[in-house]
């Protein structure tokens, strides 16, 4: 029996990164290549503007093909939740969609020599999965195993993911067919890769993870080779890719009048539109180029000749870019949402800092020390003397390698303690301000690997049904909080107040949540459960065909987004469908909520 492969992997908004046993570097180890000289897999997909056929990672043919850019943003995440929806459509070209209140990706369709604009509506969660096949079939390809090859990985999310995020990315990673041992979050994997070639002095450190997508920051206690995370923030919208178009902005600004038009405008002529469209992405591509050589090099200025667009056809346009131009764009855009989340951690936390750990590759930008400085003054900084835009894969394949040493067994994982990064908790009515409130089970930065129950009473007498909404948020605002799933139960009538239910909470170590509901003085028959599971959203048969397949098509996406996917969340038992739910709680006596009051706290 062939020995699975161990991989981390760090699934990253712009690149994807992947490291394996065989391949060291300073007894560290290597990220693999995906073609000759990267490291990296773009973390894209391209759409063939014809057969509709997709690629994985594809850099090029920007003319022929719809590209879906940066959808981590958006998996697992409520509609309502998106921050600049219209940032998308123009700066990625595609729109984001409300599909039963969860964020989608749609593309508006043409087909050549006609009119007609097919509306194409894509889970995020099958992008992410593509490309995590994609990164499966490549390392076992290049080591030459069989493809029923199993591979054992850990996935890094965002410090920050909240619940439902984590579990979209836990079902993407599933359904393309890796054997998932643990997510770990991205700041915690860059610790783990610290450690493992530099010692440090035991005590708290803050770790500032900025990528190309978020900026992710994690308060950890660092114990021997053991991090232990306290508390995490971060912003979702904040990364690399952002300053790659704020930099092309400028760059459009400077172009040559030879072509005829300016390429920030987009109007409703289609040849327009796709000559933006063309500049845009050519445009952002050098921008990348021009940053990371002004941040890692002794260069004051570059010079670069450019192919782009015209009306008349193809122009060559020089362009020229300076660091000075490259920190004030930093310094006029980034600099305060960068230093507003340093300091509503500075703010939060409770200690002394030991000293500050830099990770991600963004973090190479000119002006990001002197922006940690300007909010931690006197606490030393730390940098990596490799890659720092490798440490987050590195570090998730240590802790692969630390699950398989202790058996598989996440009980026995000794390098790391992880905290939830929402509250979690449920809709109640409190009866005497007769307000909905959100009501904590577990408060955000509590352990992972808890449980909790609380005990709630019936809203009026003889009330027969109860609705359970399982809801999570930052704030514990009942206004901010975003519904996870629902779960109707039938209960015994009684007086108001006198029937007493149960509700517990348990998380996971992959911050992954389980509820169970039981109301009190009943049989065993009467204890439901609230669960997320991957064959609960498609059929064995889909997935089993989808992990075959190379690439996904649009069409077969669209049929099982449509039909198998209706919402995020399905419940195991006593399943009741959110569109009938007006129905069934009309007349009297058919409340939905249960109350947090008398059991848990006096009525006044």
């Amino acid at each position: 029996m062939i020995t699975p492969i161990l991989v981390g992997i760090d699934y990253g908004t712009t690149n994807t990164k992947a490291s394996i046993r065989e391949e060291y570097i300073c007894n560290q180890p290597k990220c693999i290549e995906f073609v000759s000289g990267k490291n990296y897999l773009s973390s894209e997909i391209a759409i063939n503007k014809k057969d509709k056929s997709c690629i994985v990672g594809l850099e090029d043919g920007e003319s022929t093909y719809y590209k879906i850019a940066e959808s981590k943003r958006l998996i697992g995440r409520a509609y309502k939740s998106v921050m600049n929806k219209e940032d998308f459509s123009t700066r990625l070209g595609y729109h984001v969609a409300n599909v039963d209140g969860m964020a989608n990706i749609r593309i508006n369709s043409t087909t050549d020599g006609s009119n007609d604009v097919e509306i194409i509506d894509i889970d995020p969660r099958l992008v992410t999965a593509d490309i995590l096949k994609k990164v499966k079939k490549h390392i076992i390809d290049t080591n030459n195993y069989p493809d029923d090859t199993i591979v054992q990985a850990v996935v890094t999310v965002p410090a920050n993911y909240g619940y439902s995020q984590k579990s979209a990315t836990m079902e993407a990673a599933e359904l393309s067919g890796l054997q998932v041992l643990l997510l770990i979050p991205e700041p915690t994997a860059a610790a783990l890769a610290f450690l493992d070639s530099k010692k440090f002095s035991d005590g708290y450190y803050l770790v500032i993870d900025f990528g190309g997508g978020t900026l992710d920051l994690s308060l950890v206690h660092l114990e021997g080779k053991k991090v232990i995370v306290k508390k995490v923030f971060g912003n979702m919208f904040l990364g690399g890719g952002d300053v790659d178009q704020a930099i092309a902005e400028v760059l459009k600004t400077k172009i040559d009048p030879a072509l005829e038009i300016p390429v920030q405008i987009e109007n409703i002529f289609s040849k327009t539109t796709e000559i933006v469209n063309f500049n845009n992405a050519i445009l952002k591509k050098k921008s990348k180029t021009l940053k990371e050589m002004l941040s890692e090099g002794t260069n004051e200025e570059i010079s670069l000749s450019i192919n782009l667009k015209g009306y008349s056809g193809m122009k060559i346009v020089n362009l020229s870019f300076s660091k000075q131009e490259l920190c004030a764009v930093l310094n006029s855009k980034f600099r305060e949402p960068f230093e507003k989340v340093l300091k509503e951690c500075k703010n939060g936390m409770e200690c002394e800092l030991d000293g500050i750990l830099l990770a991600g590759g963004s973090s190479k930008l000119p002006t990001i020390e002197s922006w940690t400085r300007n909010v931690f003054e006197q606490v030393t900084i730390h940098t990596h003397a490799h890659d720092v835009q490798t440490l987050v894969a590195r570090g998730a394949f240590l802790a692969a390698e630390s699950i398989r040493n202790g058996t598989n067994q996440l009980e026995n994982l000794q390098v790391m303690e992880e905290v939830t990064a929402t509250h979690l908790g449920i809709e109640t009515k409190n009866v005497v301000t007769d307000k909905v409130e959100f009501t904590t089970l577990i408060p955000m930065h509590s352990p992972l690997k808890t449980s909790f129950t609380k005990t709630f009473t019936n809203v009026v007498d003889d009330q027969e049904k109860a609705k359970i909404r399982v809801l999570e948020n930052l704030s514990e605002s009942f206004e901010d909080s975003t519904e996870i799933s629902s779960l109707v139960i039938n209960i015994m009538k009684r007086k108001k107040g006198e029937t007493k239910i149960d509700v517990t909470f348990s998380v996971d170590l992959n911050g992954i949540l389980q509820v169970a509901i039981v109301e009190q003085g009943r049989d065993s028959d009467n204890k439901h459960e609230i669960k997320t599971t991957l064959t609960n959203l498609w059929t064995p048969e889909q997935i089993e065909e989808f992990r075959k397949r190379k690439h996904f098509s649009v069409q077969e996406v669209t049929k099982v987004a449509a039909q198998q996917v209706p919402s995020l969340s399905q419940n195991l038992s006593s399943q009741i469908q959110f569109d009938l739910l007006d129905e069934l709680f009309k007349g009297p006596n058919k409340q939905v909520l249960i109350l947090d009051t008398g059991a848990n706290k006096p009525l006044l």
